[in-house]
């Protein structure tokens, strides 16, 4: 069974059973879990159920239901030690195994990690993160046979290629690599932006300037979210999303999955992948943006808030990690702070125009229009420049 569905079943029968016990602590925790489950408050609804497991330490269904939780919010090295007495006992739950082998991915325990994944049932995440285990032990060649095009142009093949990209890049096989990339380009899908950013990022390692230039040029609207800039010498500078190192490329197969999932039926697994990606790679500015901008669809602000914060000095998402921190502070009805944060951007010769946009959207929604219309027009005219 598709474990979004257990996730759902199992958590609505683990917190029913868990006020079994004539306990007010028992029931209060429930009831206070339910109530953030209820408001996709993850972290909050993993403390409580923690509480209610600590008094209910034998009930399995609580532990799946926490494990579950834990790892929506976040928090993979909890719901690898909640998974602990259930993988003991064999219990047939994709998560419990997929949080396990995250845990050892991230521990360098790679034959324990490859142990896991046998129990992970989905084919594609099994197929992919082999790939990344087989590198992480040395052997390219398996790992790009793992991965190797089928040629049927199938989401999963689109997966395949820009894997074995990755990899080749990861090799120094940078024509090939770009090869790759190249055909996930041709197609309309969730990684064709991903795509485009890592052969920007091939054709930097092999120096063409003017080639790069010309290439993000030529997907100037694709690129209108990166702040692309140069260093002292000339050299343009973009945001590292190819992995350095096989951790890495599993981190990227989550990132990559989550992207092709990115659909209103499956926002509960993009979220858990998204989240398994972070985990294993923590300097990804650009998904802590998706991931804040998640966050903030499900009202969970002070989340969104933190994570905004932590990325407000990337060079390359920085600038819309503050534009989304001044969008919360004028809904909470703090204009004069919402303008101040966004003041610096507007001199920004790379994106002024575009932040003078997002701070007329702003004072637009506050319904100050006149002055909207003065910031609507000088991003018109920076952009016309």
């Amino acid at each position: 069974m598709h474990f979004l569905v257990i996730f759902v079943m199992t958590l609505c029968v683990a917190l029913m059973g868990a006020v079994g016990p004539a306990k007010a602590e028992v029931a209060g925790a429930y009831l206070a879990g339910q109530h953030a489950l209820r408001h996709d408050d993850n972290p909050q609804a993993a403390d409580y159920l923690a509480e209610v497991l600590a008094l209910d330490p034998d009930n399995d269904r609580l532990r799946q239901a926490l494990v579950l939780v834990s790892a929506m919010s976040g928090d993979m090295d909890a719901a690898a030690i909640h998974a602990e007495p259930l993988v003991a006992k064999k219990a047939d739950d994709e998560v419990l195994h997929l949080v396990t082998m995250l845990r050892d991915v991230r521990m360098a325990e790679f034959q324990q990690a490859k142990n896991s994944l046998a129990s992970v049932p989905n084919p594609l995440t099994f197929l992919l993160v082999s790939a990344w285990l087989e590198a992480a032990q040395g052997d390219y060649d398996q790992a790009l046979g793992l991965v190797a095009p089928v040629g049927d142009d199938s989401a999963e093949d689109l997966l395949r290629r820009y894997m074995t990209g990755c990899l080749l890049f990861l090799q120094g096989r940078f024509d090939e690599a770009l090869a790759e990339f190249s055909e996930v380009v041709r197609f309309p899908s969730g990684l064709k932006t991903r795509a485009l950013l890592a052969s920007a990022e091939v054709l930097r390692q092999q120096g063409d300037r003017s080639l790069l230039r010309g290439f993000l040029k030529g997907h100037e609207n694709d690129f209108a979210r990166v702040r692309v800039v140069e260093d002292k010498f000339g050299n343009l500078q973009l945001p590292t999303i190819l992995p350095r190192r096989p951790v890495d490329g599993v981190a990227e197969s989550f990132r990559a999955m989550a992207l092709l999932l990115s659909r209103e039926d499956t926002a509960q697994r993009v979220l858990l992948f998204d989240r398994a990606s972070l985990y294993l790679r923590p300097q990804q500015p650009e998904l802590r943006l998706e991931l804040a901008l998640a966050l903030m669809d499900l009202d969970a602000r002070d989340e969104a808030s933190s994570m905004l914060q932590s990325i407000k000095m990337d060079p390359h998402y920085g600038w819309l990690a503050v534009t989304e921190l001044a969008f919360i502070e004028a809904e909470g009805g703090k204009l004069d702070d919402a303008r101040r944060l966004m003041m610096p951007l507007l001199g920004d010769e790379v994106v002024g125009a575009r932040a003078s946009r997002h701070l007329a959207d702003i004072l637009r929604q506050e319904k100050f229009f006149q002055e909207a219309v003065t910031y609507y027009e000088q991003a018109e005219k920076g952009l016309t420049n």
